[in-house]
């Protein structure tokens, strides 16, 4: 089961106008994760909407608080597809480092760079000792503009 809840501070300021702040935001995630496991879920990953723009420091609280939940991975969201690839590596290398445990690349397409971004995501977490975790769509078919393709990250990670 994937959990999720915005952490950028234009989302907290946007979506939730400003009625939760970054303590809300982790409150009610470990809130969600630990009704999640008392209810039978066995696998619980947790995003981070807009992880793409949330601060490096908040984003690794926020981790290690989901980690402390009881989450098994970390899904770091680019929804708005303005990340790159350069970026995403070295922000997964360095979070999966710091919270030992898995980040999972969940890239849209806005730009043309979900395959990119998601394939060098899964090589940071790779880097830094952990499993990588991928989004991906069939045919095209995602949210919006779409998420990374299955069959191009197959390829370009083979």
């Amino acid at each position: 089961m994937n959990l999720s809840i915005s952490t950028s501070d234009q989302m907290l300021h946007g979506k939730f106008r400003d009625r939760l702040d970054s303590d809300a935001v982790i409150r009610e995630m470990m809130a969600a994760v630990h009704t999640a496991k008392h209810g039978g879920v066995q696998t619980i990953g947790v995003n981070a909407e807009d992880g793409s723009r949330t601060g490096d420091v908040f984003l690794t609280e926020f981790a290690l608080a989901a980690k402390d939940a009881g989450a098994d991975r970390v899904s770091y969201c680019d929804p708005i597809g303005g990340d790159t690839p350069g970026r995403i590596s070295e922000r997964f290398a360095k979070l999966a480092s710091m919270i030992a445990m898995p980040v999972e690349a969940h890239c849209h397409n806005d730009l043309g760079l979900a395959v990119a971004n998601s394939v060098a995501g899964a090589l940071g977490d790779l880097d830094a000792g952990q499993d990588a975790w991928i989004n991906t769509c069939v045919n095209g078919i995602g949210e919006r503009s779409g998420n990374a393709g299955l069959l191009s990250c197959v390829l370009a990670l083979t």
